[in-house]
């Protein structure tokens, strides 16, 4: 007893004091709740102590019923959450024409994120641990159901392949004891706990159970009452700031910092810096679903009273809901506003009615979430016109057609050295302003880069994306030779330029250094440029052993097997990488190369229906299906795919031979000479074209024409045009 009356004490008046490094250790959240049972008792109902737990079969049930379905006809899957043998799983499949079920996946829950006021959405850990979302959600709205998860609601989706990183985990739980790489422990907290807010309890915890004074205990913990108003804040800000959700981006940390590395206390700019849209671009009026924070600084009563904060209004221990939360809200707005509404009802100029934040923060749908409605933390005199509980489609951007404009730092206003290096970097880091932050990198590696290699990094970085090789190699070789980032970046760069040897020895350099299966994968396509097809194979099995849902490597790996003769395993890895992700064209289109290599027709001609109606365009697909149709003496379906691919993909020479082949079968003499030299204006050295075009024209009279372009095939490297054309000038040779 005399343990938890001094630990009731000290939580009142602890300081601010930042915890010494050798003494950040977090605790068992739960030991909190032996000295502190009343705050543990009301925290653990609110929406941050129920952020995250193990699924549970009996929850999911009472939530989703007991066999929830869903359909998403966008991309035309099916869902469902079951259960199996006391284990949750989200199973997804599509259907044949048949009606049977195909390209079926099972994934067990295994957490819930969310307190299911507004949403859950459920999380996968594979057999590498690491956290994968799954494509299905469950919102509230509306009495509660399934629907797609944020940003799955296209055609083309993650599916069960969106992997939680660090940061995005470190807003949703409490902190685990590593994770920021990505790869997650056995053992993970459940729910946001009492040192997100109070900073690692495990020196307090013990300083108390060694009945040190309550001045030593005080200073062993963080309340952030007792901070600094915009440290306390901040302690808020260091989840609820997100300027936005789509492409800018929102956030970067410094460097030495990880996703959980933040300690209350500290200055939140120390950690990450926040950035914004340029004002006046079009996003002044952004509402998302974590931008609480960002509303209400935007907010006249946050800007002028100099002391408004999250807490004015919340006590994060104690969270009250429906009547009890109208009158408690109702009740901060009165302990600033007191006089002046009274005089505004005694002028009949306002209502005497409660509920302030009904009218003045009113509930709107989110722009990122759109099956969430949430309340508007900008205070504002009078609400926004129009329906603000509108339904909203996602919103969707194709690569390069973001935001593209400056952005501007937010949060916070002023720091310390290094803020242009951070400021050019947010211009390039999702491609928002290329050319200005590539000069500001520029400017800033010319001051830091030999004491902030990082720099170089970053703009040999921004170089590639823009295609500028040769200056992001330079550049690349700048950084410390033994940076994994730079050995990666320098790698792809050296296999975009054509150095595959050079790359090759940099992707290797990187895996000695830290396995990974996109550098597995690069390392791959390296061996094969270099025409070290086992290798090749090799790296591309470690690829998808590292990470099974790596569904490009899966893709290759099986164009090489059946290069190198392995039907089977080809088709065994493309429909792997099929069933991972139905939507994926280049896989339908290989695996329809194969099974034509074994005969298979109906269902090369299945998978290449599908591979032509997904994105993108691609030419090839077209002229391999055109030859597949050809094959079985569908001419006029042929000429119209080879006619597709021509106008995709105008230098694929070899559609335009086989469109003059085709269009020569119906004695269309002229068109097809058109056909013949525009494949050699693609391919001069292009033996089947000069072929076709000495055929043709001798067809029209022009034998002369005809002898010299024969005269061209039959120097060609392959046997067939060799003797063809061979036979066809002998023949010439008879006409006078």
């Amino acid at each position: 007893m005399r343990l938890c009356l001094a630990l009731a004490m000290i939580l009142a008046a602890a300081c601010s004091r930042k915890i010494p490094q050798e003494q950040s250790a977090y605790a068992d959240p739960k030991l909190c709740a032996n000295c502190h049972p009343a705050q543990a008792k009301t925290y653990a109902q609110t929406g941050m102590g129920q952020s995250f737990r193990k699924a549970n079969a009996g929850e999911m049930e009472r939530m989703t019923g007991t066999q929830a379905t869903y359909f998403h006809p966008l991309s035309d899957r099916y869902y469902r959450i079951l259960t199996r043998g006391g284990t949750v799983v989200m199973r997804r499949s599509q259907k044949t024409p048949d009606g049977q079920e195909s390209n079926i996946v099972e994934e067990s829950i295994d957490y819930v994120v969310g307190s299911g006021r507004h949403a859950r959405t459920f999380l996968h850990r594979t057999e590498a641990n690491r956290l994968a979302q799954l494509p299905v959600s469950w919102y509230s709205e509306k009495g509660g159901g399934l629907a797609m998860s944020p940003g799955y609601d296209s055609p083309a989706h993650p599916d069960f392949r969106r992997k939680i990183d660090g940061d995005c985990f470190a807003c949703h739980n409490a902190f685990p004891t590593s994770g920021a790489d990505g790869v997650f422990p056995a053992a993970l907290p459940e729910g946001i706990d009492c040192q997100r807010c109070h900073g690692p309890g495990q020196a307090h915890i013990a300083a108390a159970q060694a009945v040190r004074s309550a001045a030593d205990v005080r200073q062993a913990i963080v309340n952030p009452k007792r901070l600094p108003a915009e440290r306390q804040m901040e302690v808020c800000l260091q989840c609820h700031l997100e300027t936005t959700s789509f492409e800018l981006p929102n956030a970067l940390l410094r460097e030495g910092q990880n996703a959980f590395s933040y300690r209350p206390g500290e200055p939140l700019g120390e950690h990450r810096l926040h950035f914004d849209h340029a004002p006046g671009t079009g996003h002044d009026d952004k509402f998302e679903i974590a931008g609480a924070a960002y509303r209400l600084r935007k907010s006249t009563c946050f800007i002028k009273s100099g002391k408004l904060s999250c807490t004015t209004c919340h006590n994060p221990h104690d969270i009250p809901r429906g009547e009890a939360g109208i009158i408690h809200y109702d009740q901060a707005c009165r302990n600033c506003h007191a006089n002046q509404l009274q005089a505004t009802i005694a002028a009949k100029q306002h209502t005497a009615a409660g509920n302030c934040a009904g009218c003045h923060m009113p509930k709107r749908r989110t722009e990122d979430v759109v099956h969430v409605v949430m309340t508007d933390h900008l205070i504002q005199r009078r609400q926004p016109t129009g329906d603000l509980l509108a339904t909203r489609v996602e919103r969707h951007t194709k690569p390069g057609e973001g935001y593209r404009g400056p952005v501007v730092l937010y949060y916070p206003t002023t720091t310390g050295p290094g803020l242009d290096h951070y400021l050019a970097l947010a211009q390039v880091a999702q491609g928002s302003n290329m050319a200005q932050g590539i000069a500001q990198l520029e400017r800033a590696a010319e001051t830091y880069g030999p004491q902030r290699p990082q720099t170089y990094v970053d703009l040999a970085a921004a170089y590639a994306t823009m295609n500028d090789t040769g200056k992001a190699l330079a550049t690349y070789q700048k950084a410390p030779s033994q940076s994994l980032a730079a050995l990666r970046g320098r790698g792809s760069t050296l296999l975009r330029s054509g150095d595959a040897a050079g790359a090759a020895a940099a992707l290797q350099q990187a895996l000695i250094q830290q396995p990974d299966a996109s550098t597995q994968q690069e390392l791959g396509r390296a061996y094969y440029t270099l025409g070290n097809l086992p290798a090749a194979i090799q790296a591309l099995e470690a690829a998808v052993r590292m990470d099974p849902d790596l569904t490009e490597a899966r893709d290759a790996l099986g164009n090489m097997l059946a290069e190198r003769g392995d039907l089977p395993r080809a088709e065994q890895e493309l429909r792997e990488a099929i069933r991972r992700q139905p939507d994926f064209a280049s896989a339908h289109s290989n695996l329809a190369k194969v099974l034509m290599t074994k005969g298979a027709f109906e269902d090369a001609e299945a998978n290449y229906k599908i591979a032509i109606r997904l994105p993108p365009l691609d030419a090839t697909t077209r002229f391999n299906y055109g030859a597949a149709l050809a094959s079985s003496g569908r001419f006029p379906e042929a000429e119209i795919q080879v006619s597709a691919a021509v106008a995709i993909a105008p230098d694929l020479a070899e559609a335009h031979e086989m469109l003059g082949n085709l269009l020569a079968r119906r004695g269309l003499w002229t068109r097809a000479q058109i056909c013949y030299r525009d494949a050699l204006r693609a391919k001069p050295q292009f033996g089947r074209a000069h072929l076709g075009l000495g055929t043709a024209l001798a067809a029209t009279g022009d034998i002369a024409g005809a002898r010299a372009q024969l005269q061209l095939a039959v120097g060609d490297s392959d046997p067939g045009v060799r003797q063809e054309a061979a036979e066809l000038l002998q023949a010439l040779g008879k006409v006078h």
